[in-house]
């Protein structure tokens, strides 16, 4: 990035060479984070290969300007699809069985109420003075924000678990947005408060 600041063409030949192991970093981060990750003595594995990698995190990724942003919910189905199915706990395999049209429900759900905040926020300014408008507006975008987020963090954590399995066995996930919205409010006001050092804390509440 600094280089690119300074020297353009230089920048961009570094941005190719990243964008060339992103896919051979991508997989051996989530290998050493499987093999050192350790349940009852029994390691978990990472198996998943840098050219399945490459189509996942490099080529799917690519078509969300042409596409608007609309095919997010396709990528986020195959990179859990992915990490996933080339996981393993011991020599068992973990399985998903998830579609993208359960991506794209929940894509579409948070899309609807965004688009509803904003209709809400237009009509607002034919009947709020300019200065009251610029408090509630502020707050309005705060609860906005927090409530993607927190929407994000409990409709994908669930489903990512509830399709989850291993072998016989499957997870249960009952993540709720409120609580999650409070967790990250309460997170994100303690570490203004402490000029930062929360963050550590914030991490372990999360």
């Amino acid at each position: 990035a600094l280089t690119s600041q300074v020297m353009p063409l230089l920048g961009l030949v570094f941005f190719v060479i990243l964008m060339a192991l992103l896919p051979w970093i991508v997989v051996r981060s989530l290998a050493f984070n499987a093999r050192n990750s350790v349940y009852r003595n029994i390691r978990f594995n990472f198996t998943g290969m840098k050219g399945e990698a490459a189509k996942t995190y490099l080529l799917w990724p690519l078509l969300i300007i042409p596409t608007l942003g609309f095919i997010i919910p396709y990528v986020w189905y195959k990179q859990t699809k992915f990490l996933v199915n080339n996981s393993a706990y011991g020599t068992s395999a973990f399985e998903i069985q998830v579609t993208a049209r359960d991506f794209y429900r929940i894509f579409f759900m948070m899309l609807a109420v965004v688009l509803l905040g904003v209709i809400l926020m237009v009509g607002l300014q034919f009947v709020l003075p300019p200065m009251l408008l610029v408090v509630v507006g502020s707050v309005f975008s705060i609860a906005m924000y927090l409530f993607m987020f927190s929407f994000l963090g409990a409709a994908l954590g669930n489903l990512f678990f509830n399709s989850t399995t291993l072998l016989q066995h499957s997870f249960a996930s009952q993540l709720a947005v409120k609580s999650i919205a409070w967790l990250y409010f309460t997170n994100t006001l303690a570490i203004i408060l402490t000029v930062g050092l929360f963050i550590p804390w914030a991490q372990v509440r999360m």
